[in-house]
């Protein structure tokens, strides 16, 4: 890991070291198309951040805490002849908390929440917590790009899901086109992830796994680990703006010799009378095997070649002056579990709550009802409330991780400080989950899943030598 920082800060020091040589022994001119242009005039980024962390469960299961901080520094260079180059690396370490390589006495269980800030592969890992997240090549033409090496992308169902200290990260090549008017087209195939909440750098086949694995279709372990076969993930997206108040995205996400996951989206604006606007969205997601799933030994596969999932997520709202009131809703069918590797991303659907997801899940209904307020001064709050209603938990075939029906509270409040602290964010997220399904008096699918409070504190510093003064 260490070898890793070393190139990050010989990037770094490379372009400091510069001026000094080239202007020894005389006088040169101002260099305005060269090399050293091509680094004084890039961007220079660093971010520091601390994320306290709590979970309160039921009863006599245990309480977890845990306390990190960290720092990075990143540089995006100048485009010349086109090209730029960017890089960067964080650290992470621990200042205090639980244990948390050890499992309730109750349950067995392991944590699930806190131990995201550090190494989920090495649990109990405080001391090599270091990792190179970017390092890649651009070529620009137009409002185009193509871009190959490590890189940060945010799609539908590949995403950095942030939450905890670093988010995932992505190796491959991306192509951005942006050449015709009210259409975008982005495509790419990754060869490697670093998922959030590790420190290392894994093929796409072997970062499946680290997560839990819960159960499968017949209630055995899940064996997919290690097990899976895949040379990588291909994503084609198109947007279209054919008006102001209307978007269509189309989303395609094949993990080959895995499975294929198609998403549509349509989202429409209508301005009513005295400022309002009505806003509303629609998804429809659609899965499906490809191959044997992973692996031809079906104790061993990720997607069950039979599996299908069919999701249907539509949200409506009211926005005025920077307050908003939405509700949403979410559909999985029963005809198979909605199966997308946590390594990866988060799901898109609009019922999504921090904390919790429906991946694994079939045959699910969910509804959720967010208010929102975005003041002038950049301060944020939203309040969210929803229930969500899964299969039995011994429903093993739709409920791949033993997760009840359950209600859920999120409240969370981000403040940016100004003068002396300009560039510090603080952000506080409450969250409460009630159970709503049976249990049958077996607390493993209680404890961290539902009746639990969890809290988290966060805050970031961010500075960029673009910044406007």
């Amino acid at each position: 890991m260490y070898s890793y920082l070393r190139v990050v800060f010989i990037l770094f020091l490379f372009p400091l070291m510069l001026p000094a040589q080239t202007g020894a022994g005389k006088e040169t001119k101002p260099d305005t198309v060269g090399l050293h242009r091509f680094f004084s005039k890039g961007n220079f980024s660093a971010q520091a951040r601390n994320d306290v962390m709590a979970t309160f469960n039921n009863g006599t299961l245990t309480d977890y805490c845990a306390w990190a901080i960290g720092a990075g520094i990143g540089f995006e260079s100048a485009v010349w002849k086109r090209f730029q180059f960017g890089v960067s690396g964080f650290f992470i370490y621990r200042l205090a908390g639980s244990n948390l390589t050890k499992p309730d006495s109750v349950t067995n269980a392991a944590n699930r929440y806190e131990i995201g800030l550090f190494d989920m592969e090495h649990a109990g890992n405080y001391t090599d917590l270091d990792r190179l997240e970017e390092l890649y090549l651009r070529y620009r033409s137009g409002k185009s790009a193509i871009t190959l090496g490590k890189q940060m992308l945010n799609t539908p169902f590949i995403n950095k899901q942030d939450g905890r200290m670093r988010p995932t990260l992505e190796e491959g090549i991306w192509l951005t086109l942006n050449e015709i008017p009210n259409l975008s087209i982005d495509a790419g195939w990754l060869y490697g992830i670093s998922p959030r909440s590790t420190v290392k750098w894994y093929s796409v086949a072997q970062s499946v796994g680290i997560y839990p694995l819960g159960k499968d279709i017949n209630g055995n372990p899940s064996g997919y680990k290690g097990n899976i076969n895949t040379r990588g993930i291909g994503l084609f997206h198109v947007a279209a703006n054919p008006g102001k108040s209307f978007q269509l995205n189309i989303w395609n996400t094949f993990a080959e010799n895995m499975f294929n996951t198609l998403l549509l989206q349509t989202d429409w604006e209508v301005k009513l009378k005295k400022g309002i606007k009505w806003k509303s969205g629609l998804q429809y997601t659609w899965q499906t095997a490809v191959n044997h799933g992973g692996n031809d030994n079906q104790t061993l596969t990720y997607f069950p070649e039979n599996n299908k999932a069919n999701i249907i997520s539509a949200k409506t709202g009211l926005e005025k002056n920077g307050w908003g009131l939405h509700a949403a809703c979410t559909r999985i069918t029963a005809d198979g579990r909605f199966l997308f590797p946590r390594e990866w991303g988060r799901e898109p659907f609009f019922t999504f709550l921090q904390r919790e997801r429906m991946e694994g899940m079939g045959n699910v209904h969910a509804a959720t009802l967010t208010a929102q307020k975005d003041f002038t001064n950049g301060v944020k709050v939203n309040v969210a409330y929803g229930h969500f209603y899964t299969p039995d938990v011994l429903n093993v075939r739709l409920n791949k991780y033993g997760l009840p029906s359950f209600n859920q509270l999120n409240a969370n409040l981000r403040y940016p400080l100004g003068g002396f602290f300009r560039g510090v964010y603080i952000d506080l997220l409450y969250v409460y989950k009630g159970r709503l399904g049976n249990i049958y008096n077996n607390p493993r699918y209680l404890i961290n899943k539902a009746d639990m409070h969890h809290l988290n504190l966060i805050v970031n510093y961010i500075f960029s030598s673009k910044e406007k003064k």
